[in-house]
């Protein structure tokens, strides 16, 4: 199981069980308040300069600007807010503090929308489930730092007693990740090759990932243990999901803004990658044109892929049988498939948290897909009934009806490798 989703469901009081002091605590083992000291605050990485263990960081992903450390007394009451710069974020600041139990979180590299300080006394609770504005990717993914904070609950430790003014008897290391997620789609050599592709085989893929909120919380939220986001139990509004603009190739990681939602949820609302490709049936050359007939009385697909117009023509009996008998054109080849972002380790299938990394492999390609982004059309540039687009943003996910096929893999550090087929 995931180590993040056990620890989530506990707690943050729990992060004092195992410390040791002379001073009375109460019984949930927090140390009250008390007198006058001294502390360090560094922030360090989640899995050093790496994202997730799977991939070294590069450019923005691993950039310390500075930082703004939030600090909590034993009630979770806002207590001190600190400024790091980037030197101090590495060898550590030495702030005033009182002895007793904090918790600590660290905003890195603050977007906008993050307040530079809250008025002491302020819940831990309001803090953390502040909403941040994020209609665009870019001011979370800066190439001179992305925007990080903690990527799993406050940290809390109890803080002593202590003469020595440069803290080290009270050293506060808060680790902390990127607030958004990293995803990575890629085709297996045998999709590539025709071994695991129905009927021809697939190549020259892109895609580009929709899903994304416009809006997240400050850091993460968890309610016995299940991640939530600003939007999890709202019903679902187009207007409050965006995507990418463009594709980017095969094997080209992207990132995506952290998203969770109530079990029975829409597909435009759940994290997805909308795939494109080049389907080459059995025996052609790659890249050929080809046509199928659709017949719309049956809502099937007639047998057969011609090569040139004129056979697909005949074979329709087009005109005469047009409204019934749609012929559809895969110029190049080219189709579109679509898949969610699945987690099987998390309380929510489609939750998708930051600083996570999703290494998605397409495994299999079961069909041909649509000829057009948004659904069939035939040649004479009418969807066809029903078009199925790749994603039918207002429709729940139905398993049963999808072709992909996801197999997750949830690493130590949080690593999600997927396999999906289409």
């Amino acid at each position: 199981m995931n180590f993040k989703y056990v620890m989530m469901a506990c707690a943050l009081t729990l992060g004092f069980a195992s410390c040791s002091n002379d001073d009375a605590v109460d019984n949930s083992g927090i140390i009250p308040n008390g007198e006058p000291t001294v502390a360090r605050i560094k922030l360090s990485q989640v899995a050093g300069p790496k994202t997730r263990g799977i991939e070294e960081a590069v450019d923005g992903e691993a950039i310390v600007k500075n930082a703004t450390v939030f600090i909590f007394d034993a009630g979770a009451k806002l207590e001190a807010t600190v400024t790091l710069s980037n030197t101090e974020a590495s060898t550590g600041k030495v702030v005033e503090i009182t002895t007793g139990s904090h918790y600590f979180y660290a905003a890195v590299n603050a977007i906008a929308d993050v307040p530079t300080s809250f008025p002491v006394g302020t819940p831990l609770a309001t803090v953390k489930q502040t909403v941040l504005g994020c209609a665009t990717l870019g001011d979370l993914t800066k190439d001179d730092g992305f925007f990080m904070t903690n990527v799993s609950d406050a940290l809390a430790k109890n803080i002593v007693e202590s003469d020595k003014p440069d803290g080290s008897d009270n050293p506060v290391e808060i680790k902390v990740g990127r607030a958004v997620a990293k995803v990575n789609v890629a085709l297996t050599a045998d999709v590539k090759n025709g071994k695991e592709v129905a009927g021809g085989k697939f190549t020259n893929m892109s895609y580009k990932m929709g899903g994304n909120p416009n809006k997240m919380y400050l850091f993460p939220v968890y309610e016995s243990g299940v991640f939530k986001t600003p939007f999890y139990s709202d019903i679902y509004a187009a207007a409050n999901y965006y995507g990418d603009a463009a594709y980017r190739a095969d094997g080209t990681p992207g990132y995506v803004i952290e998203n969770a939602n109530a079990k029975v949820i829409k597909q435009g609302e759940a994290t997805h990658a909308l795939v494109k490709g080049t389907f080459t049936p059995d025996g052609k050359t790659e890249g050929v044109d080809f046509w199928r007939i659709y017949n719309a009385s049956t809502k099937l697909w007639e047998d057969g892929i011609y090569y040139n117009i004129g056979d697909a023509k005949t074979a329709a009996n087009y005109p005469t049988d047009q409204e019934t008998m749609k012929i559809v054109e895969y110029a190049g080849g080219v189709c579109y498939y679509a898949f969610w972002v699945a987690d099987k380790n998390a309380a929510d299938l489609y939750a998708v948290s930051r600083n996570n990394y999703y290494d998605i492999k397409i495994e299999t390609v079961s069909k041909i897909g649509t000829n057009q982004e948004d659904g069939d059309k035939d040649i004479d540039n009418e969807y066809i009934e029903p078009s199925n687009p790749p994603v039918e943003p207002g429709d729940p996910i139905e398993e049963e009806k999808n072709t992909v096929k996801v197999s997750i893999n949830v690493l130590d550090w949080t690593v999600v490798e997927t396999g999906v087929g289409l």
